[in-house]
């Protein structure tokens, strides 16, 4: 049987399990990237997971942990006695805990035909002008769920908007409260030491939220993220900077061969499912050149090609 401390922590850290507010809709995500990326992807059967702060809009974590303080405020209001004094130690410190997550981007799925296509906004913006690739991952079944799952994380749906924001950050606080009360016999709670205890474990189910609360206007993207924090040196993962617009951007790498599989490789074994050559005016020498790659790696992967009408981006 668990003892207090570890009964707290368990319902604390929410990053290590499923939210129901942030299950995705879908069970396939598609991952867009240069050619550059996906050589570099498969040279190094690894992926990057870039630092939440370091993405392509520079105000998204802010923007995140804006909603996260504007709900925890609300909540002074709406709680009192123990619960309010939590609340207000795990304000307190939120400003000053620094988390570090790291999160790799995908967008949902929402019909077979999109899985073969892609979304042009998508292409144009993540996909070199139609010239990448988009990797698909299929976790439908609950096997594939798993190795995703342990490889990083579980599949994050994104959040729009301060309003849902909100929403989900006050149903992680109350979800606590609720569970912090049900074992609070065990705990003092006139203890002030233990109050200040309640609001810094109370920090581990809101402080990775900003990362998976974005402005309403990137909602056409039906992001789902893959999120590691507090990553460093210390767990195996160090930190690799790359550099983008002149900023060297901290970022981690995690192997994927237990996600392409060991040779001889069959596609139905892997999350990876399929990978979707973009709409460019080389496309099949694109195709081509992607078939060989892989095969020279013994990755048995379908590679098909996007068809969107070609456009010159």
């Amino acid at each position: 049987m668990a003892s207090q401390p570890e009964k707290i922590y368990e319902i604390s850290n929410s990053l290590e399990q499923q939210v129901a507010h942030l299950l995705p809709s879908k069970a396939k995500f598609v991952h867009y990237t240069s050619l550059a990326g996906f050589y570099g992807i498969t040279e190094s059967a690894r992926l990057r997971f870039t630092s939440a702060k370091s993405t392509n809009d520079p105000s998204e974590f802010l923007f995140g942990e804006s909603v996260v303080t504007k709900a925890l405020e609300d909540l002074l209001s709406e709680e009192s006695g123990d619960d309010l004094i939590i609340i207000r130690n795990c304000l307190a410190i939120f400003p000053s805990r620094k988390f570090q997550p790291f999160v790799f981007c995908m967008s949902e799925v929402m019909d077979a035909e999109e899985e073969n296509v892609g979304e042009l906004s998508q292409w144009r913006l993540y996909g070199s002008d139609g010239r990448g690739i988009a990797l698909v991952f299929n976790v439908e079944s609950t096997a594939m769920l798993t190795k995703l799952q342990n490889f990083a994380s579980l599949p994050r749906r994104v959040v729009y908007g301060e309003e849902d924001g909100i929403a989900l950050v006050k149903s992680e606080v109350k979800d606590f409260l609720v569970k912090v009360a049900t074992i609070s016999h065990e705990i003092d709670l006139t203890d002030g030491l233990k109050q200040q205890e309640m609001g810094q474990l109370l920090g581990n189910k809101v402080f990775w939220l900003p990362s998976v609360i974005k402005h309403k206007a990137y909602k056409h993207e039906r992001e789902v993220r893959l999120i590691r924090g507090d990553i460093g040196e210390h767990v195996g993962n160090p930190l690799v900077f790359f550099e983008k617009n002149g900023v060297q951007r901290p970022s981690i790498e995690r192997s994927i061969s237990e996600l392409l599989g060991s040779p001889p490789n069959q596609y139905h074994s892997s999350p990876i499912s399929k990978v979707i050559v973009g709409p460019s005016s080389d496309q099949a020498a694109i195709e081509d050149s992607i078939n060989h790659f892989l095969s020279a790696r013994n990755w048995t992967v379908p590679v098909v090609r996007s068809n969107i009408p070609y456009r010159v981006f």
